[in-house]
């Protein structure tokens, strides 16, 4: 009988090693999987701006205005500055995530971004406190090469 829970007692233990293993993988591929389901999220919420911008003619019509230096209505002026303060929320959490090393961010694409009017630079000058320091200083000393 002694033997007999023995042998239970060593399966027993067996089973509850073999099921830590077994979380451990299981926890491994669920990290794996929320930083892939992160990943995709953080690229859903880059591709946002221009899906707005393809299936609104309207706010495609505002775009082509700024684009070309075209005078913009009060309500299009209002529309656009929350697209790009909208944009620049999303560049301040991407600069966070770079600071932590999280991610690289596309500086070179924030630049492009910037150049495309002068309204750009302009809602960016007159908005920049709404944001955290830290990215502020990157963008004038970084992007906008102040």
């Amino acid at each position: 009988m002694n033997k007999l829970n023995q042998w239970l007692a060593l399966a027993a233990n067996i089973g509850v090693i073999a099921g830590i293993i077994f979380l451990g993988f299981e926890l491994r591929q669920n990290n794996q999987n929320l930083q892939a389901e992160a990943r995709y999220n953080h690229k859903e919420s880059r591709a946002q701006p221009s899906m707005d911008i393809a299936f609104s003619p309207v706010f495609a019509g505002i775009q082509h205005k700024v684009r070309n230096l075209e005078e913009l209505s009060s309500i299009e002026r209002i529309q656009y500055e929350e697209f790009v303060h909208a944009t620049f929320v999303t560049w301040n959490w991407e600069y966070d995530e770079f600071s932590r090393g999280r991610i690289e961010i596309p500086i070179e694409g924030y630049r492009n971004f910037l150049r495309q009017a002068p309204l750009l630079e302009e809602i960016w000058n007159s908005n920049k406190g709404s944001y955290s320091v830290q990215f502020g200083k990157f963008m004038d000393l970084e992007v906008l090469g102040y």
